[in-house]
């Protein structure tokens, strides 16, 4: 691929042939490479090599045995640590710690939208009038108050739910499960209609932003029920995932202590899972911890 030049052409004749052309063997020709080219080559040859050693350099490990064990140590010294100076997990003080959380970011959604009150109940309140969804007309459908944030697919904070809040964008129907965890599908009633777009980019709109800002105002419950212990707030990404899942055939006869997935499900949202009861069977009252959003995970 070189290019070849002819630098040098030297005659080299006596005085006496100058007019013989036989005397062709005295000529020299010296061919040479040309170093421009050649050198180009060979400097970004060296130069690829050097930036592929640079990388495999950068993205080889340096750490030796003592590396790991340092490593290791911290790991079991955390652990320590974790086992013997930490209190036990409560489930009741996760939810406290993660309400007041939820409480914080619902208020300065509120605020944020427009709300010139602090108050929880009344930032509640404003988000649910701002951003209502057609699926809240189902309520009744979907196990009432209690249950209808857990069998109404559209109050899922999942891709599982924001497929439904568009599906029912388009098809003025509400999906979920019935109190058996049978799939259930019935007709928006026509007092929520209104919250149903009217062309497909309001339809989008309505079934995305809206259906987001809406959860935000369920995390924290109702604005009934938003001053008495928080509501039942929404389902957790897991339990939300899990309930929909419920509804497929292979899953749907599971049972566990004679609980059908659909049941255990339920009795974790709302709480009566985890209940102590008294001597009577009753469940105590203060020993509900129902699984909502405010669970973080959950």
């Amino acid at each position: 691929m070189g290019k070849y030049i002819a630098s040098k052409c030297r005659l080299d004749m006596s005085v006496g042939a100058k007019n013989d052309m036989n005397e062709l063997d005295n000529i020299q020709v010296e061919l040479m490479l040309d170093s421009t080219g050649v050198q180009l080559e060979e400097n970004d040859l060296e130069r690829i090599i050097l930036d592929l050693n640079t990388k495999i350099e950068m993205l080889s490990s340096k750490a030796d045995k003592w590396d790991c064990l340092i490593a290791l140590g911290s790991g079991l010294l955390c652990g320590m640590m974790d086992i013997f100076w930490t209190g036990e997990f409560s489930l009741a003080e996760g939810r406290e710690l993660s309400s007041q959380k939820v409480n914080e970011l619902v208020k300065k959604t509120a605020n944020m939208m427009g709300c010139e009150s602090d108050d929880l109940k009344k930032c509640v309140k404003f988000l649910e009038e701002k951003f209502p969804i057609p699926a809240d007309g189902n309520t009744p459908d979907f196990g009432g108050g209690l249950q209808h944030h857990l069998r109404d697919f559209a109050h899922h904070p999942t891709i599982v739910g924001l497929f439904f809040s568009l599906l029912t964008q388009f098809t003025c129907k509400s999906y979920g499960t019935d109190s058996y965890g049978q799939f259930l599908i019935v007709d928006v009633p026509e007092k929520s209609r209104v919250f149903i777009g009217e062309d497909i980019s309001s339809k989008i709109m309505n079934g995305t932003l809206v259906w987001f800002f809406h959860l935000i105002s369920d995390i924290a419950g109702s604005n009934s029920t938003v001053g008495l212990g928080g509501g039942t707030g929404i389902p957790g990404p897991i339990i939300s995932l899990l309930k929909e899942i419920s509804t497929l055939p292979f899953f749907k006869d599971l049972k566990k202590d004679d609980l059908t997935l659909s049941e255990f499900l339920s009795k974790l949202f709302n709480g009566t899972l985890f209940a102590k009861r008294d001597e009577k069977g009753k469940i105590i009252s203060d020993t509900v911890l129902n699984c909502n959003m405010k669970l973080n995970t959950l």
